[in-house]
């Protein structure tokens, strides 16, 4: 018998996390990272708990490139700009494309089978307004140390409510497990205490919530269908979390 598997346990059980990291991460970005070699319907769904803490990654590093642009001159709207460049590049603008397909459809368009965006006008506004909304976010809170800390919360809140959503939503792939989705909103609350005081970090948790849940409402009485339904609601409960810290932290 193998002795560092007792009882005949397999003996890889232990690092099993370390594959929802890559899962998560090889899911929810576009970074070199090589996924496991087992990657099916299952798996994936429970290592997108983790989704949250890709989401503080990539609020961590556009917070980064915020500062590095500032300090190469620029104004706080031009480096605002780019830092949420920064995000679109990461994630290959996976949640973008699904916002804009979930404009067309509120909007009244047919959905299309594969989920793809037709870029007629709605889709267009949608995906300025989210550029610009955030970029504009960004540079009024002005200090980067405010701006990081700003888009790592919004980044784990907007992520788990895009997790939630599809908990809560019935949908062709493996729906997540209530407890999963639990998971997943608790990293969410531990990393936005951790980035923010007590009583922002609440308002951040409620804008989440509310600007998600809406929208989650709103496409579903207009039909819309993933996964045009949860990369609009990571959008949008991001574009609330930042437009929420900036009236409150902005000087």
């Amino acid at each position: 018998m193998d002795s560092h598997s007792p009882g005949g346990a397999p003996p890889h059980t232990a690092p099993a996390w370390r594959d929802d990291v890559r899962i998560a991460f090889a899911c929810l970005t576009r970074l070199p990272l090589p996924p496991p070699e087992s990657m099916g319907s299952e798996a994936v769904t429970k290592a997108l708990r983790l989704s949250p803490v890709v989401g503080a990654f990539v609020g961590a590093l556009a917070g980064s490139m915020y500062w590095l642009w500032l300090v190469f001159g620029l104004s706080p709207f031009l480096a605002g700009l780019l830092s949420v460049l920064t995000c679109v590049l990461v994630t290959g603008a996976m949640h973008e494309k699904a916002l804009c397909v979930m404009a067309e459809v509120i909007g009244g368009a047919e959905p299309r089978p594969d989920g793809a965006s037709q870029l007629n006008p709605l889709s267009v506004l949608a995906l300025l307004f989210s550029l610009l909304l955030r970029a504009g976010a960004i540079a009024e809170l002005g200090n980067p140390g405010r701006v990081f800390a700003a888009l790592i919360a919004a980044g784990a809140l907007s992520y788990a409510a895009m997790y939630a959503a599809s908990a809560l939503r019935p949908h062709t792939t493996k729906q997540p497990e209530p407890e999963h989705a639990l998971a997943a909103a608790i990293i969410a609350l531990l990393i936005c205490l951790v980035a923010l005081p007590f009583n922002i970090a609440i308002m951040a948790v409620l804008s989440a919530a509310l600007s998600g849940g809406a929208m989650a409402l709103i496409a579903s009485r207009q039909g819309a269908a993933p996964p045009g339904v949860f990369g609009g609601i990571q959008q949008i409960s991001e574009i609330g979390v930042l437009l929420a810290l900036t009236a409150a932290l902005s000087p």
